[in-house]
């Protein structure tokens, strides 16, 4: 099965350019995490499965209150709390509270924490998560809904070190695919020096370490502000908000008030 770059409106630049990079495929995250060494950039029978049971609840689109990105101001409107159960309200809560404990580690502790507290979690692919074949969920929907896929680990990886108070430029989410294999995944990538002529350090809801990846080529990367062919520093394509996921969950994540 294969999937099409997210949809970019139409008649602009960037999406022309988008869609002419090679087209992805289904991720290939399918809750399977290697450790540090044993990681090799092929699908391996050491992978450890994931046997948690991912709760099936369904949560509200307006999911997630982090106005200014503020770890501070990240919390559930009265309306979805009344409509979620305790254990999705308890969830809800341990996020808020592993927040408010990680914002005054170091970057590189709040990298690695946020990085492991969401690789934990269940994989759930998209069909059975949100009954819809590509769906970009907010950090609070995941939350609620007990896991996601790559894609949904990425974002929520992003915007939890967003609300912790990393700028932006020290971070990308990016489409790759697997050198190996050329199956497609999506992966969040940390720039500790806010340069993107480096290579970036990679968090990946499949490998527990996060180190500088070799055995990943970046199709395109993009945060709030700029999408960028690949990792490029200068193949800039423009403003993010054309991605329609991309733009649909921000304003989903924006209405959201406490």
């Amino acid at each position: 099965m294969t999937r099409m770059h997210p949809q970019i409106s139409k008649g602009n630049k960037l999406r022309l350019m988008v869609l002419a990079l090679p087209t992805l495929t289904m991720p290939i995250c399918h809750g399977q995490i290697e450790s540090s060494s044993t990681y090799t950039s092929t699908k391996s029978a050491s992978k450890v499965h994931r046997n948690k049971s991912a709760e099936q609840e369904q949560p509200s689109t307006n999911a997630l209150a982090a106005t200014e990105f503020s770890y501070s101001k990240v919390g559930l409107s009265s309306a979805l709390h009344s409509q979620l159960s305790e254990q999705a309200k308890q969830r809800v809560q341990d996020w808020l509270g592993f927040l408010h404990k990680t914002h005054n580690l170091s970057e590189m502790a709040q990298i690695q924490a946020v990085n492991q507290y969401f690789n934990d979690m269940p994989y759930i692919d998209d069909p059975r998560a949100w009954k819809r074949s590509d769906f970009w969920a907010t950090p609070m929907e995941v939350i609620v809904r007990n896991g996601g896929d790559c894609e949904d680990f990425a974002i929520a990886k992003y915007f939890s070190l967003r609300s912790l108070g990393i700028s932006e430029e020290k971070l990308r989410l990016t489409f790759v695919k697997n050198f190996i294999n050329h199956e497609s995944h999506m992966v969040l990538d940390y720039y500790p020096d806010k340069s993107a002529a480096m290579s970036p350090l990679v968090l990946d809801n499949m490998l527990a370490e996060i180190r500088e990846r070799h055995d990943l080529r970046a199709i395109y990367s993009f945060n709030e502000k700029t999408v960028w062919e690949g990792r490029k520093y200068t193949s800039n394509l423009g403003n993010s908000q054309q991605i329609d996921k991309w733009r649909a969950l921000q304003k989903r994540l924006h209405q959201q008030t406490l």
